[in-house]
């Protein structure tokens, strides 16, 4: 019963916030957080009602990943294993910059 009260209340908060369903949802990570799958359930969720794949998107600042970077992007792939997902990578030295960039790409697209 709860979950099928989230999906009605995640199916509301769209519907109100956007006017139409997004057509991709960015996630954008350094790899440095350990993702646990109950603070990616929202995300999850909101993939899955809209059919909005999500785009995860790094912005390289480092030359190789660290093992640490590579175990939990391994992690964040297994947790969306379930939805549909691309990885990103941008060779920006500002964040900032990055992420702007990246999304007048997808507008364009």
């Amino acid at each position: 019963m709860r979950a099928s009260l989230m999906s009605l209340f995640y199916k509301i908060f769209i519907s109100l916030f956007f006017k139409k369903n997004p057509n991709e949802i960015v996630f954008s990570t350094s790899f440095k957080t350990h993702y646990k799958e109950k603070e990616l359930a929202t995300l999850i969720e909101m993939s899955q009602l809209t059919n909005a794949p999500i785009r995860i998107l790094y912005i390289q600042k480092d030359k190789e990943f660290s093992k640490k970077q590579s175990k939990n992007k391994a992690l964040l792939n297994q947790i969306l294993g379930t939805t549909s997902f691309t990885h990103h990578v941008l060779y920006r030295s500002d964040i900032q910059e990055g992420a702007r960039f990246f999304f007048k790409v997808a507008k364009a697209r």
